[in-house]
C-alpha cells in the first residue's frame, strides 16, 4: 500500500463515520508525530491515564462522536492503526435534555442554543458518569521486524485485541483504514451497523474496501503460518 492510498482510504473512513453519524472530529497527524507522552503511555495497563494523555495532547486522528479515538500512522510501506473507546459511559448532549425532560423534535438552531445555556450543567454530568467496564481497544499493526525472528510467533500482519497481552491475531490481508473502520463499527456500534445496513450507507464502501486490502507476499506470510487460525 503505498502512501498515497494509505490517506484516500482515510478520508473514505471518514466519510463512512460522516453517514453513520459517528464522526465529530479530523485531527489528522500525516506529517508530524504524536507527543512524547503518548509514546510513553503506550506500554501502560492504565486505561484511563492512556485515554486522558491521548485527549490532552490530542494525540489521535480522527475523534468519534461517543470521544472515542483512532490513530493512524504510515512509516515507510508499513503502518498501525489504533482504536480506544471512551473509558467513560458517553451519553449525548441530546440524551442529557431528554433527562431534562426537553424534548429532542426542537429545531437546531434551539438546539444550539441549549448548548449555551446548559454548557456547565452538561460537562459536570459527563465527569459523573460511570466507568464504562466494556471499553475495547483494538490495533492493527503491519510490523516486518517483529516477524523477522519470530515466524509463526508475530505475524506480519496482526491484530491486537486489549491492553499489553499476546492476543495477535495473523490478518492474510494487508487493511487499509476504510477496512479497520469498518472493523470498528460493526463490533463496536451494533445499532449504528443495523442501521447502515438498513439504509444501505455501506454499499458503495463495500464495493470497494476488500478489494483495497492487498494480498500479504510469500516472505512474510508463509504456508506453514496459513496453517494456523487467522482472519482472511
Amino acid at each position: 500500500m503505498t502512501i498515497g492510498s494509505f490517506w484516500t482510504s482515510y478520508n473514505d473512513s471518514i466519510q463512512l463515520l460522516k453517514q453513520s453519524r459517528l464522526f465529530k472530529e479530523d485531527n489528522r497527524h500525516q506529517n508530524y508525530s504524536y507527543s512524547d507522552d503518548c509514546k510513553n503511555y503506550s506500554r501502560s495497563d492504565d486505561y484511563l491515564t492512556i485515554y486522558h494523555s491521548l485527549v490532552n495532547n490530542r494525540d489521535y486522528d480522527l475523534q468519534l462522536r461517543d470521544e472515542s479515538l483512532l490513530q493512524f500512522s504510515y512509516n515507510g510501506g508499513e503502518h498501525r492503526m489504533v482504536f480506544i473507546q471512551n473509558p467513560i459511559k458517553y451519553r449525548s448532549f441530546e440524551d442529557f435534555l431528554n433527562e431534562l425532560g426537553i424534548c429532542q423534535t426542537e429545531s437546531k438552531e434551539l438546539i444550539e442554543e441549549y448548548k449555551g445555556i446548559f454548557c456547565e450543567d452538561y460537562s459536570q454530568y459527563l465527569s459523573e458518569l460511570n466507568l464504562n467496564s466494556g471499553a475495547v481497544y483494538f490495533r492493527y499493526d503491519i510490523d516486518s521486524r517483529g516477524r523477522e525472528k519470530n515466524e509463526n510467533i508475530h505475524a506480519y500482519s496482526h491484530l491486537h485485541i486489549g491492553l499489553n497481552n499476546n492476543i495477535r491475531i495473523p490478518v492474510g490481508k494487508e487493511l487499509t483504514p476504510l477496512a479497520f473502520v469498518i472493523f470498528v463499527v460493526r463490533h463496536v456500534y451494533y445499532d449504528k451497523w443495523v442501521e447502515i445496513n438498513k439504509n444501505r450507507v455501506l454499499l458503495p464502501f463495500f464495493e470497494k474496501f476488500k478489494s483495497q486490502c492487498g494480498s500479504i507476499q510469500s516472505d512474510k506470510w508463509s504456508e506453514f503460518e496459513k496453517k494456523d487460525l487467522y482472519i482472511d
